[in-house]
């Protein structure tokens, strides 16, 4: 082997909102809030999860023209652009996977006795939620919430003035999937609904990958993961047309998880069935509710 071993060309890569850099090194904090319970005349406390605390990740990027030809300037430039952007955006790091996140705070440093020439860029990033009603889910498979990744790709579309199709029928991804949702999740209608909203996505990442912009944002990443989210809620939507729903009117306010108990369902199968009129914790009396009965169709 000749020369020695030289780390610069040897890095992972972090890549925030489609922009890829060389990672030098990175670290990441997560952690509990554990809520307190005290017990009389008891020595100690018990403690209760509140959830678990978004990651805050920090990374240190490389932009050295000897790694990559473009680092300096364009594509620091372009990730300037896209930290002072101040919107959630999508963090694909070498071990978290893909989650939807904030910037904090980045730092520039300029030191030729160790990068060559090159600059190196500190970036702190905190774990953020797309959509608050929904679960925010690391994954190197693309499986956030549809509603999650149509907001977002709205945003992505915003940003470079696409406008939507109008067989969309709504100005938005978020306005069609919210109309979407108050269709029975397990009807025809839903299915196909989803179908139509997916090939439509899909649609725009063959537009946009022939107008070569797909380089500057993430819209091909959440053009098809709402295509996937969306193609697996028409399967599960096939799937629950084949058992047999029965209607209830509450004739007490009730939490949705012991309707869902009462009726013999699981919490997520009540959900998935009645998630329009699901607006707070408890529902309120005279409230038709949909749940599975015990026979089939």
């Amino acid at each position: 082997m000749s020369g020695g071993y030289d780390y610069l060309s040897n890095l992972q890569e972090i890549t925030w909102n489609g922009i890829t850099a060389p990672c030098l090194e990175t670290s990441f904090d997560g952690g509990h809030d554990q809520a307190e319970r005290k017990y009389p005349y008891v020595d100690g406390a018990g403690h209760d999860n509140t959830g678990r605390n978004p990651y805050v990740v920090r990374a240190t990027l490389v932009f050295n023209n000897s790694v990559a030809p473009d680092l300096l300037p364009a594509r620091l430039e372009r990730w300037l652009q896209a930290l002072e952007n101040g919107g959630i955006g999508y963090l694909e790091h070498p071990m978290l996977g893909n989650f939807a996140a904030r910037v904090q705070t980045w730092n520039a440093r300029v030191d030729p006795s160790q990068d060559r020439g090159g600059i190196r860029l500190d970036v702190q990033w905190t774990e953020s939620l797309v959509d608050p009603t929904a679960v925010n889910v690391r994954t190197q498979g693309n499986q956030l919430s549809y509603k999650g990744f149509g907001y977002s790709l709205d945003q992505a579309l915003e940003d470079i003035q696409y406008e939507v199709p109008t067989s969309l029928g709504s100005s938005s991804f978020e306005g069609a999937l919210n109309k979407m949702e108050q269709l029975p999740r397990e009807s025809l209608e839903f299915q196909r609904e989803a179908d139509r909203i997916a090939s439509i996505s899909d649609t725009i990442t063959v537009d946009l990958a022939v107008r070569d912009v797909l380089r500057e944002l993430p819209v091909q990443w959440l053009s098809e993961g709402l295509t996937m989210a969306l193609r697996a809620q028409a399967a599960t939507a096939s799937t629950q047309r084949l058992r047999n729903t029965q209607q209830r009117t509450l004739p007490y306010d009730i939490s949705l998880d012991s309707f869902a108990r009462e009726m013999g369902n699981s919490f997520e199968d009540v959900l998935g069935l009645n998630v329009s009129l699901v607006t707070s914790p408890i529902i309120k009396a005279g409230t038709t509710l949909v749940y599975y009965g015990s026979g089939n169709a």
